[in-house]
């Protein structure tokens, strides 16, 4: 299901947003990181959740490297010069 551009707008207001990206079907996606504290706090979220489990730095980078996201806003700091 396709986030709304409001909703989409208030998660890059809140502090977790990393980026925001198109995924491989043309949906837009945002890159959160894990909550403070929580169990994968260093770990990424992608939202709508495309799987139930986070990825890791090197996996988030996977998905730009392979295709399967497509960087539109933001950045993934220790991806970055992978993404780029």
């Amino acid at each position: 299901m396709p986030l709304t551009d409001a909703y989409i707008s208030d998660l890059e207001r809140n502090e977790r947003w990393q980026a925001t990206a198109e995924n491989k079907h043309g949906f837009t996606v945002v890159v959160m990181r894990g909550c403070p504290g929580a169990l994968y706090e260093s770990d990424y979220y992608t939202l709508p959740l495309e799987v139930a489990l986070p990825f890791t730095r090197d996996g988030i980078r996977h998905q730009f490297m392979s295709g399967e996201l497509r960087l539109l806003r933001g950045s993934v700091p220790e991806a970055e010069s992978q993404i780029a």
